[in-house]
Parts: structure tokens; C-alpha cells; sequence
């Protein structure tokens, strides 16, 4: 039990040191912990933070003059999540909040504590979705932009990688592992095998078919050498791409190309 905040140790024996609280409010809490520990057995720091939550609200409350929680309506609870948000607090802290006051409420219900569920008229806070991430023109031609050196083989890989990444949309897992037979350069198309096995043809244009034909045709043989691969893209040892070698590689051309968006193959 910490000291001195009014928080509880989720403990199952703990009672609850509520002082600020009126008793009906803090014996109401007190319930809901025991139901929370003993019934629903959730995690300790989860008990803590709902626990937390219904004691600011229970202060709230106090201030305002409810002292049961029968007395709580829709517009004690309104009142609470809006002094949340003038204050600054994120929605999704504020969906937390609402979801202790539902749980809490809902007990309160079940017991016979209280008559109505004040939570049933409260919407909750839907969190901002951020705005995805995109290049610009210019940053997609540099991105894409055909090596320097007709010489550098692994910078053809990568540009063939990029082209087809950029074409068809395909996961990094599928593109690091396609094989070699499943890329028909001359019918533009890729037999690509997904999740569950499921096998989808998709087809791409013409700048990612030369990428890809100049690659396959001129760098790859010069990569494995006298060695043998069945996937399309290989290292400089012969073997196949990783998903996290492709990651690396995309990052240090943003680095090199001094591209300040962030670029993943979702952004592509």
C-alpha cells in the first residue's frame, strides 16, 4: 500500500486509504477492487491504474458535493472527462478512464448499489489517427532513381527491389523470398504464394519489368557467381534476402539520398 497518495496496493486484504472520499464513494471503490483482484484476477498494474482512476473521480465528485454513488449522473461524468481534456490529457488516456467508470458502474448495477448505469449515455473518446506519411515526387524519383554505376550490382539489386516493391505493393517477406520462376518478365506479372498458401498473380509496369530484366539478367549472375540460388534476389554471398537486411538497406539510401521522411515499404 503506498503512503500517503490515496492509492492502494492492489492486494486482495488491503482496504482502501480513501480519506478525501466520503464513505459511501470509498466503500463503493473498495468493492470494485475486490472485484477486480478476486473475480476478474487482472494484472496488478491494471488494477492500479483503473483504482487510480475512479479515486480522482471520486474526488471529483466530492467537490462537487455527491457524495453517494447513486447520485452520479451522465452529466457528473461529462464534467469529469471534460476537465481531462482541458487539462491536456490524451483521448486514449481518457477512453481508460471511461472504461474504470463503465466497469465500476456496471458492479454498482449488478449489486444493487445504484438504479441506472450513468456511463450508458456517454460516447467514448475516439483516439486521433495520425496522418500517414507520404514522399514527395521529387523524394520518389531520387528513391528510385537507376544506379550511378553501371558496375555495382548489389545497387541494381536494390533498385530492382525498390521498382517492384513500389509496382505491386507486395509484403517485404514476399518480396525477399520470391523464386526466380515466379517473375514472368516477358508477360509482366509475378506468381506470388501469401498467407495460407494462397497463390495471386500480380502484374507490373514496365519500368519495374527493366529493372528487374537488367538485374536477373546482367547482376545476378555476377553475384552468385559459380553458385546456384532458386530466389530472384540474392546476396553478395549467394544466398537469399532477409527482411531485415532489406530494412537496413532502404534506410541507408534515405541516409545517403538525405530524404528526411521516414521511408518503409508502407510509405512506397
Amino acid at each position: 500500500m503506498a503512503s500517503g497518495t490515496g492509492i492502494p496496493s492492489p492486494g486482495r486484504g488491503d482496504p482502501l486509504p480513501v480519506p478525501a472520499l466520503p464513505p459511501a464513494l470509498a466503500a463503493a471503490i473498495d468493492r470494485y477492487r475486490l472485484h477486480l483482484t478476486d473475480l476478474r484476477r487482472l494484472a496488478a498494474n491494471t488494477v492500479q491504474a483503473y483504482l487510480s482512476d475512479l479515486m480522482l473521480f471520486g474526488q471529483a465528485l466530492a467537490k462537487a458535493g455527491v457524495t453517494e454513488p447513486g447520485a452520479v449522473g451522465p452529466d457528473s461524468i461529462r464534467d469529469y472527462l471534460r476537465q481531462g481534456r482541458e487539462q491536456g490529457l490524451a483521448p486514449r488516456s481518457q477512453a481508460r478512464k471511461l472504461a474504470a467508470l463503465r466497469g465500476f458502474f456496471r458492479l454498482l448495477l449488478a449489486e444493487g448499489i445504484v438504479a441506472a448505469d450513468p456511463c450508458t449515455e456517454i460516447d467514448c473518446p475516439r483516439p486521433r489517427r495520425p496522418l500517414p506519411k507520404v514522399l514527395s515526387l521529387q523524394e520518389v524519383d531520387r528513391l528510385l532513381a537507376p544506379p550511378a554505376s553501371a558496375a555495382d550490382s548489389l545497387a541494381f539489386r536494390n533498385h530492382a527491389m525498390l521498382q517492384l516493391l513500389y509496382a505491386t505493393g507486395l509484403r517485404v517477406s514476399e518480396l525477399v523470398r520470391l523464386p526466380l520462376t515466379a517473375c514472368q518478365l516477358a508477360a509482366g506479372y509475378l506468381r506470388v504464394c501469401g498467407k495460407g498458401d494462397k497463390e495471386r498473380l500480380v502484374p507490373f509496369g514496365e519500368e519495374a519489368q527493366e529493372a528487374v530484366k537488367t538485374y536477373a539478367t546482367v547482376h545476378r549472375p555476377l553475384l552468385l557467381g559459380r553458385r546456384r540460388s532458386s530466389y530472384l534476389f540474392v546476396t553478395s554471398r549467394g544466398t537469399a534476402m532477409t527482411r531485415a537486411r532489406f530494412w537496413q538497406i532502404i534506410e541507408e539510401l534515405r541516409r545517403t539520398l538525405a530524404i528526411d521522411t521516414a521511408v518503409s515499404p508502407h510509405v512506397l
